[in-house]
């Protein structure tokens, strides 16, 4: 049975991120329980997530002139771009060329981009999370790990 927290970042993610065709539940459902991991060891202060400007972005990307791309930055109808780094420990992952709505990193993808990250590091979330509460939150811990989806062993 899922929890309401959980049920409530699974309909978040089921609108808001992209999956792979027909697949589209079981991704929603891993987001939402990566994401709850996250801000666990966020909370526990063993993960960091960090946005920051790109300064190295190439306008050209687009199928846009550089002014019309200038523009959607210019009246704040795109915002960035940025980059994302979720690091747990010693290990991080990272996304650079982030475009956002006008909302910026309080903009929905911004949420998903930082799950996506996340899941990356699954096995060290675990671990750190584990650390953190050492044999003083075990059964939390186990039970955080147990909700997540997966065995612990990588799985996506």
């Amino acid at each position: 049975m899922i929890d309401t927290d959980t049920r409530n970042r699974y309909r978040f993610f089921f609108e808001n991120d992209g999956y792979i065709s027909g697949r589209k539940a079981e991704g929603a459902l891993r987001s939402a329980r990566t994401e709850r991991l996250l801000e666990q060891a966020v909370d526990l202060g063993v993960a960091t997530v960090e946005w920051m400007d790109d300064d190295d972005y190439d306008l050209g990307f687009y199928d846009m002139t550089d002014e019309q791309v200038r523009e959607k930055f210019d009246s704040n109808e795109w915002t960035g771009p940025y980059g994302c780094i979720v690091t747990v420990g010693d290990e991080s992952e990272s996304l650079w060329g982030i475009v956002l709505g006008p909302n910026g990193t309080n903009d929905p993808y911004a949420r998903c981009v930082a799950t996506e990250l996340a899941g990356s590091l699954r096995n060290d979330l675990w671990q750190a999370i584990s650390d953190a509460k050492d044999d003083d939150g075990i059964e939390e811990t186990l039970y955080a790990l147990s909700t997540a989806g997966g065995t612990g062993r990588g799985e996506a």
